[in-house]
């Protein structure tokens, strides 16, 4: 996954995000300890906009989807707060109280999205359920894709490193179950998907590829749980369209389906073969979400 460039077509995990088809890297696993179910995660403190700084132990509330049963949720990450109800087109730091999700950090983000849609990656390896191993590999890749970009512009600025900026995600699901918040809130700008990513919080799990996301019913549950918290919170539907070119989207996708829409300044395609996750998996997890009353 990346801003615009994704170097790899089997996940995110890789030794460079400037080369399309790359393959995955073996990814070492970190020795900083995992929290436990209880343990409260230090968060980083990033600037969200130039008015508003995102914060961790505050959420702001938006407008409750009638596309969504509507449920409480509670922050693992942080102590209950109040929270101020709006209905303003402002954009706001979002998503710092969604119930079971630790906030980690470790994405630094400048601005905040209005988000429309969720897109579902896989990383391209297994890291035995470090989360640091994620956001390590995340931060060491760069990539250049902007849509502003015509194909030409985008080369020279790969070839010659201007104008890079660091791969990132919202929100990850290891092997263990565990859901993550990786930025400041959770409709803060993240590289994930290319042209998707001005429109789109990002899922990443834990995963080589089909054949490990297919046989662990506790991370799918995980993975439902989490869209279907995001889908409630920022009035996401389950299905809707992905514009011509890619700068515009709706609903719960795959990277794969992003990637197919993705295109430059001058109408050069921009997409790199993104294969993640596969058309059954995210069939599966539309499917469970249907099934608990999401439309």
């Amino acid at each position: 996954m990346a801003c615009g460039q994704a170097p790899s077509a089997s996940g995110l995990l890789r030794t460079s995000s400037t080369t399309a088809g790359s393959t995955s890297a073996r990814v070492t696993p970190s020795t900083r300890p995992l929290p436990g179910a209880d343990t409260v995660l230090p968060s980083t403190t990033t600037k969200a906009s130039t008015t508003t700084k995102a914060s961790t132990t505050t959420a702001v509330a938006t407008t409750t989807s009638t596309s969504a049963p509507a449920t409480s949720t509670t922050s693992t990450s942080a102590p209950a707060t109040s929270t101020t109800s709006t209905t303003s087109t402002t954009m706001v730091p979002t998503g710092s109280g969604l119930a079971g999700v630790f906030h980690v950090g470790g994405i630094p983000s400048d601005r905040l999205i209005h988000p429309t849609s969720i897109i579902l990656h896989w990383w391209g390896a297994v890291a035995n359920s470090d989360i640091y191993a994620l956001i390590g590999s995340l931060n060491g890749q760069t990539g250049y894709y902007e849509p502003t970009l015509t194909k030409a512009q985008y080369l020279y600025n790969q070839a010659h490193g201007v104008g890079g900026h660091h791969l990132g995600v919202q929100f990850a699901v290891t092997r263990d179950g565990r859901m993550w918040q990786l930025t400041p809130a959770g409709n803060s700008y993240a590289a994930h998907a290319a042209c998707g990513n001005g429109w789109a919080v990002g899922i990443e799990i834990e995963g080589r590829g089909p054949t490990d996301l297919h046989s662990d019913p506790v991370q799918l549950a995980a993975v439902v749980r989490l869209t279907g918290e995001l889908m409630r919170m920022f009035g996401i539907p389950l299905d809707g369209p992905i514009a011509a070119n890619g700068l515009s989207g709706v609903g719960v996708h795959s990277h794969k389906q992003v990637d197919l829409h993705c295109y430059f300044a001058d109408g050069s395609f921009a997409g790199v073969g993104k294969v993640d996750v596969d058309d059954a998996y995210l069939a599966e997890v539309k499917a469970a979400l249907a099934q608990e009353g999401f439309h």
